[in-house]
């Protein structure tokens, strides 16, 4: 009896330790499943952390940028993908460009003048002549003396400051005799009632921070070491005055940009102090048909920004890969004429991070890009029919190979889910349609470089003023980033320009007439300046005229 429980007891404890085992290896399991787990996440994270740091190095280190590369160079031989077998097809690529031979030359020795001959100054400089006394002749009668020799060379000279203060002195007077008739003094223009600072210095302010990038409080000691000391917040104030008054011009130069059938838009971060804490504001930018920009800020990169500015558009919308403008075009296309056209450039950057990894690849997708903008490099200034014959003809066919390559790419090759070239091969064909837009119209842009050459005076300015201390500084920042860079589109001087605009302002013109563009084809050959500066004796080309 004694036996048989033994031998039950000691099955028991054999069925339990077995239990046990089997408990304790699918534990192991588990924990080798989840440190697998956390080893496939861990080697995701270090492959994009080892891309992002190669990101990095070629922005601080790599001497060429990536749209100023040199041309990648293909081998002759039969290249392969990773050996799975699909060849990149050689025979598609475009025809070498034929290196062009440049004779050997000396170098030229100084030149007095510039290189076509005129001189180193335009009319805009501020030159002074002085003749200088020979002290040799010091003494000796002028009619003693004959003229032998005239030297005649420019100096460019530094000022002690750039602000003068100038006390302005007006009489008034009365006739001694009958009638005696009372002649008050005449007020000054003024740009702000009341403020110290006259036409000229305020626009020298603006000028300073918005198109030089010098923050207020380095202009404020600069007024310092000039032995000028005013209140440092008193500058953003007045600076935040001019916004308020060149608001109306900025509002009509907007509606001349969004009133664009092929308009270019992007967007830009900027730091922006609200609600008690720094967040992250953005510069909506445009670029119109008449080549224009308009800035405009906004607190959120949101869809609802782009659809309350562009409720009214119809066109042609060239942008970057951003989705809020793919779905702002798909939800507009079912009610108005709208299109979506992508931009290369943004297309390209997302290979240039698979040139380490697949340089093979990379130097096929490059070298296809290529070849379309050297199609548009030759026609371009050429008439719309030569472009449009010229993408018919050549580019359409360059971007039917790409696209045929893309996607053998896509459903032959074995990439990982991080892999960086299955990225760029899925943003390129996810937006076909709007990569292709641009070949059945020769008005539209292959891409937004024309646009995004605008954002660059902004982007030097942020590292510099790094941040805006209001929301309204942040618009008032985008009135006056709008003006300038459409002065430098139509080619005007921003100098003139707002010392013009903020008198016309203040004596009531119309501002629809005041917009850069406008106002370079009306306006620019009557531009007023400061009733003080040609009391300076600087050249002004018209100064006001009190009445």
């Amino acid at each position: 009896m004694d036996f048989k429980a033994l031998k039950e007891e000691s099955e028991q404890t054999k069925l339990l330790f077995e239990r046990r085992l089997q408990a304790e290896r699918a534990r192991h399991k588990c924990e080798l499943e989840l440190s697998q787990r956390e080893r496939d996440e861990l080697t995701l994270k270090l492959e994009k952390a080892t891309q992002e740091l190669e990101s990095l190095k070629k922005q601080l280190f790599s001497g060429w940028g990536s749209e100023k590369k040199p041309s990648v160079e293909l081998n002759a031989t039969q290249l392969w993908l990773d050996g799975f077998g699909t060849n990149i097809p050689l025979e598609d690529l475009p025809p070498e460009t034929p290196e062009k031979e440049i004779k050997a030359h000396k170098r030229a020795g100084p030149r007095r003048g510039s290189k076509d001959g005129e001189s180193r100054f335009s009319d805009e400089a501020q030159i002074v002549e002085i003749e200088i006394c020979n002290p040799f002749v010091e003494g000796i009668p002028e009619d003693e003396l004959v003229v032998t020799e005239i030297q005649e060379f420019p100096r460019i000279t530094s000022l002690k400051s750039k602000f003068v203060v100038v006390r302005v002195v007006q009489k008034g007077y009365r006739r001694k005799r009958e009638p005696k008739e009372e002649f008050p003094p005449l007020a000054l223009p003024e740009v702000i009632p009341g403020s110290l600072f006259d036409v000229s210095s305020l626009v020298a302010m603006v000028i300073d921070k918005y198109r030089w990038h010098q923050p207020l409080y380095r202009q404020h000691q600069k007024l310092k070491a000039s032995g000028i000391f005013v209140d440092r917040g008193n500058l953003s104030r007045v600076v935040h005055k001019v916004g308020e008054l060149l608001s109306p011009v900025y509002d009509c130069l907007k509606d001349s940009v969004l009133a664009s059938s092929v308009l270019a838009a992007d967007e830009t971060p900027t730091p922006v102090h609200l609600g008690g804490k720094m967040s992250k504001g953005y510069f909506w930018v445009f670029y119109g048909e008449s080549d224009e920009v308009c800035f405009h800020f906004a607190t959120s990169k949101k869809k609802a920004v782009i659809s309350e500015l562009l409720a009214d558009f119809e066109g042609h919308l060239v942008t970057d890969g951003y989705s809020a403008y793919s779905s702002f075009v798909a939800r507009m296309e079912a009610l108005k004429e709208v299109y979506h056209v992508c931009c290369w450039s943004h297309t390209r950057r997302k290979f240039l991070a698979a040139e380490k990894k697949h340089p093979d690849e990379f130097s096929f997708i490059i070298k296809m890009i290529q070849a379309l903008y050297q199609v548009e490099e030759r026609v371009r200034g050429k008439p719309t029919i030569m472009v449009f014959r010229a993408r018919q003809s050549e580019s359409k066919l360059l971007v039917e190979k790409l696209f045929a390559y893309l996607k053998r790419l896509q459903v032959e090759g074995t990439f990982t889910a991080s892999d960086p070239l299955l990225k760029a091969v899925n943003y390129a064909l996810k937006r076909r349609n709007a990569l292709s837009e641009f070949l059945g119209n020769a008005q539209l842009p292959m891409d937004t470089n024309h646009l995004e050459r605008q954002l660059r005076s902004q982007a030097i300015g942020r590292k510099n003023w790094m941040f805006h201390m209001t929301e309204s500084g942040a618009e008032h920042a985008a009135v006056f980033y709008s003006l300038i860079q459409s002065c430098l589109l139509a080619q005007v001087n921003p100098t003139v320009y707002l010392t013009d605009v903020l008198l016309r302002i203040i004596d009531g013109e119309n501002p629809a007439i005041l917009v850069p563009r406008v106002w370079s084809k009306g306006l620019s050959n009557e531009a007023m300046c400061s009733v003080l500066v040609p009391t300076l004796g600087y050249v002004c080309k018209r100064s006001i005229t009190l009445r």
